[in-house]
């Protein structure tokens, strides 16, 4: 309603005013003219409001002009003090110029100082890091001065450091000098503290008197602080060892006379009634300390900590294997006279070879594999020459007993079995051989013990059986079959070795034995028998007819091969023996050399035989001086005792033999050999030599020239029918078997 009676007039100015846009100087020019209105906005104020503002604008005029006369007079001060200042200002720069001048080698001056101080700076720290290098804390120099302990090896650690780093310093050019002195210093340092410790080891040193010492580490370190000073730990190793020494006496004592605690183990001399368990007692206790002793005394050069591995050098390795030798050389000599005691209850020879074998295993276990003490040590030599005493001592008992039987050699036994006293030695061989399989052999043990100990056995063994053969007073073939019986036991004796790659000379002394008793036995038999039936003159008369063609350049390809003397084992005998044969001369030359073996005896040959050898060689050398004009060539027949009747009745002689033998040599002589396979080879070896002689002369005979016209009407059966008499296939005569030469 108030809106409807507003003017429009006053509408449209008021419209007008809302809606002009004013400046922010015009709205600060309309409040200012608020303060010339007053309180009261009358008509007349209006009218008056251009008057009272040009009023304002004439006093602010004055105002104004007071104002910058005032400015003006400080304008004109300060005016003049710029003008003072800018006189000043003139005559300081000139007296800056002048200073410039005079400070530019203060400058100059300030500069090379300062590039020396920093040069300075770096030397100094250059030098700090070299003290601290090569020089002791005050800390290191302290803990010297103080008894071994953890700080003591810690600076002990640090002077080694620093000699070491001297090195360095004298492979420069520059810095030889400085290096020398500083080396020189530490070396004195070390010397000092060396000579600390070797006082301390010299003064700890009592507990190693105690059976089983417990060390520690303190001073096993120190020991391996030492290790740079050979003379110093030789001088503590020393001591160490006259300690261990005494220790070790004590407990070996002790061990012989008390035993263990409580009686385990028992005292050793408990059993001195018994060498062998007395010996064996000491030598493994002796072993069981060395081994011990050698562990505590490397364990000294072997300590280890946590910092460093100190491993033992080949110079503290001697010096330790010194201190062993040391320790036991009292002992030995100790050791040494029990162990003769053992020598005193008169063992026999087995054990006394035995007790050899434990002295040398022992002596290989301590100084050989095991490496607990060097080989020139005390020790290792009582023992070597234990081991060599025990040896003689076991020839001079075998010497003994062998002559003690050579005084009365036994005779054969109507059997001609191996005597009683014979069967002794050779279980005594035996019984060394089992000794030495169950000793622990390796590839450095001296296997010449066995051997020697067989060869002081078998030497004077051969000579007492000889001997005992040559007094029997028998006849050779029987003293034959004695001899190859006791060479047989002992070849059986060798060859149950399990190392009878050891006994090779032996048993092939043996063999060689054995091959000669059996050819004279094989020679003698076969004599015997052809001699008996008269095949051996008829052979010899095929000899004779032979060397009479072979004189007169005639050849008798019929005839067969000439037999030749009967040292071939695969050929006929043709030689005759004689009543003698047994003689004492024959006897003699068989046991010419005791410990070779027995060959066959030229005396057995024709040229020892009266009836066989002599009178062909005689009528042969005559017919060859007398130069006649040559005869008419024999036959066979023409010879005496080489015609048909005769020839048949030496056949059927010779076949009667076979009969009487049972076909299968069964000569009586021959069943008296106690080893079957020897019985079979003279049975054999027999057969071999009576068939060949047979063959020879039937081959005569029906040869064309003969002068026999058949050879039925002399002998009835052919050498091939023999053979199968004597149930021998040609196989089993003709050739050997493949180990004709080995009984075993």
């Amino acid at each position: 309603m108030a809106e409807a009676t507003l003017n429009p007039a006053l509408q449209r100015k008021l419209k007008k005013v809302l809606g002009a846009s004013l400046s922010v100087d015009e709205l600060c020019a309309l409040d200012a003219l608020g303060d010339v209105y007053g309180t009261r906005n009358t008509l007349q104020a209006r009218k008056e409001l251009r008057g009272r503002v040009e009023e304002r604008c004439l006093e602010d005029v004055a105002d104004f002009l007071c104002a910058y006369d005032a400015l003006l007079k400080t304008i004109g001060s300060v005016r003049a003090d710029v003008a003072a200042l800018r006189t000043s200002c003139n005559a300081i720069a000139q007296s800056q110029v002048s200073a410039q001048d005079k400070a530019s080698a203060l400058l100059e001056q300030a500069k090379t100082l300062q590039l020396k101080k920093e040069e300075n700076e770096a030397k100094i720290q250059v030098v700090g890091a070299f003290l601290e290098e090569f020089t002791l804390s005050s800390q290191s120099l302290d803990a010297l001065k103080e008894e071994p302990g953890p700080e003591f090896f810690r600076a002990v650690q640090e002077v080694k450091r620093i000699n070491s780093c001297c090195k360095i310093l004298l492979k420069s050019r520059d810095h030889q000098q400085i290096g020398f002195d500083i080396a020189d210093q530490m070396t004195k340092r070390l010397s000092t503290v060396h000579n600390k410790m070797y006082k301390w080891i010299q003064a700890a040193s009592d507990i190693f008197s105690q059976d089983s010492p417990n060390v520690g580490d303190l001073f096993r370190q120190c020991i391996n602080e030492l290790n740079d000073d050979t003379a110093l730990l030789g001088y503590c190793m020393d001591e160490i060892a006259v300690q261990r020494g005494k220790a070790v006496r004590r407990m070996f004592i002790r061990a012989l006379t008390y035993g263990g605690p409580n009686l385990t183990p028992r005292p050793i001399e408990v059993h001195a009634h018994d060498p062998l368990r007395y010996v064996s007692d000491m030598l493994a206790w002796l072993h069981q300390t060395v081994a011990s002793e050698h562990e505590l005394l490397y364990s000294l050069l072997s300590y280890t900590t946590s910092q460093e591995n100190i491993s033992v050098s080949a110079n503290a390795k001697r010096t330790c294997q010194k201190a062993l030798t040391k320790a036991f050389d009292e002992l030995s000599g100790h050791f040494k006279l029990q162990y003769e005691q053992a020598f005193e209850v008169k063992p026999g020879a087995l054990v006394i070879f035995r007790l050899a074998n434990t002295v040398e295993f022992y002596h290989r276990t301590i100084v050989t594999h095991g490496n607990l003490m060097p080989a020139n040590s005390s020790l290792a030599q009582v023992l070597l020459q234990c081991k060599q005493d025990t040896l003689q001592r076991f020839r001079t008992v075998i010497s003994d007993f062998m002559a003690k039987i050579m005084n009365s050699p036994p005779l054969p036994p109507s059997d001609l079995s191996v005597p009683l006293v014979f069967r002794d030695v050779i279980s005594l061989m035996e019984d060394l051989i089992n000794t030495f399989n169950t000793a622990l052999l390796t590839s450095n043990t001296d296997t010449s013990e066995i051997s020697s100990a067989l060869d002081t056995i078998l030497d004077p063994f051969h000579k007492v059986l000889n001997t005992s053969a040559s007094l029997s007073k028998l006849d050779l073939s029987t003293m034959s079959v004695y001899l190859l019986n006791c060479v047989s036991c002992i070849q059986l004796a060798l060859a149950g070795s399990a190392h009878s790659e050891l006994c090779t000379p032996q048993l092939e002394m043996v063999q060689s034995q054995i091959d000669a008793y059996l050819e004279t036995l094989v020679h003698e038999e076969s004599v015997k028998i052809l001699f008996d039936c008269g095949l051996l003159q008829c052979v010899d008369e095929v000899v004779k007819l032979q060397k009479a063609n072979r004189r007169r350049g005639l050849s008798s390809p019929s005839l067969g091969p000439a037999p030749t003397p009967v040292k071939s084992k695969f050929i006929p005998v043709y030689v005759q023996p004689t009543d003698g044969a047994t003689t004492p001369a024959l006897v003699q030359q068989l046991f010419d050399a005791s410990s070779s073996p027995m060959k066959p005896a030229e005396g057995l040959t024709t040229e020892n035989v009266a009836a066989a050898g002599s009178a062909p060689e005689k009528e042969q050398a005559a017919d060859l001086g007398s130069g006649g004009p040559a005869e008419a060539v024999p036959r066979l027949c023409d010879y005496p005792g080489m015609d048909l009747e005769s020839l048949h009745r030496v056949g059927r002689a010779f076949e009667q033999v076979l009969h009487d033998l049972a076909g299968a040599m069964l000569v009586p002589l021959c069943d008296r050999i106690l080893h079957p396979q020897l019985r079979m080879r003279a049975r054999r070896d027999i057969a071999r030599q009576l068939i060949d002689s047979y063959a020879s002369l039937y081959d005569a005979v029906a040869a064309p020239d003969s002068g026999h016209p058949n050879v039925a009407l002399v002998f009835h059966y052919s050498p091939q029918q023999i053979m199968v008499c004597c149930c021998f296939t040609r196989a089993n005569i003709i050739t050997p078997p493949e180990n004709a030469g080995h009984v075993i």
